[in-house]
């Protein structure tokens, strides 16, 4: 699978859709060896509109120029970070998560 296949992906959980996928969020696991370090995924960022990612300004330290912080500020309320261990499927062009799963908070510089 491509990361372009998630990008705007619905996210379902149970029967009901909660949104769509804006980005993928990867950790570097380990030091780095002649390369680079292990990427694993952390998870998917799902917010409820599907036409603008945060081109990484959500990050904490990152800094977005001022205009457009305070738009992706709005959107980053509406967003949240799902856990890859709570992605049951990807599968269907879609992204099913597992009921109840938790919510983690995606945040944006001031």
């Amino acid at each position: 699978m491509l990361l372009s296949d998630l990008l705007g992906a619905p996210v379902v959980e149970g029967s009901r859709q909660i949104g769509h996928v804006l980005d993928v969020r990867f950790v570097l696991d380990g030091a780095p060896g002649p390369l680079l370090a292990t990427p694993r995924m952390l998870g998917v960022i799902v917010g409820a509109r599907r036409r603008l990612g945060f081109l990484g300004y959500e990050r904490e330290d990152m800094h977005a120029p001022a205009l457009l912080a305070r738009v992706l500020r709005r959107r980053v309320r509406e967003a949240h970070l799902v856990d890859v261990a709570d992605v049951v499927e990807f599968a269907d062009g879609r992204v099913v998560v597992r009921e109840g799963h938790r919510r983690w908070a995606t945040t944006l510089a001031e």
